[in-house]
């Protein structure tokens, strides 16, 4: 599991096709088949993401914190997708 979760690994960055390779070779050493298919699928991902102060009120922002020292994994904001709300349409 650490692995597999060591890196972001959203569909279509790098480490997605590193562990399906990983897990492809784990397949063909436990003997089981296994057969690549490559496919399209829809995945939503921002193309800009705004914080619009529409009325006079006080808005406050949080911004990213940084990692845990503990968690090796909390620190990789480069390989990360940002936050959004998938699947969800424009709204005001």
């Amino acid at each position: 599991m650490q692995k597999l979760s060591a890196h972001p690994h959203h569909v279509g960055s790098p480490y997605d096709k590193g562990e399906a390779e990983w897990i492809a070779a784990k397949f063909k050493e436990f003997g089981l088949d296994y057969a690549h298919r490559a496919f399209d699928v829809l995945f939503p991902t921002p193309k800009e993401r705004v914080v619009e102060l529409v009325e006079a009120v006080r808005v406050c922002r949080q911004t990213p914190g940084t990692g845990a020292s503990a968690d090796p994994t909390s620190n990789q904001q480069a390989e990360q997708l940002p936050t959004y709300n998938a699947y969800s349409i424009d709204g005001e």
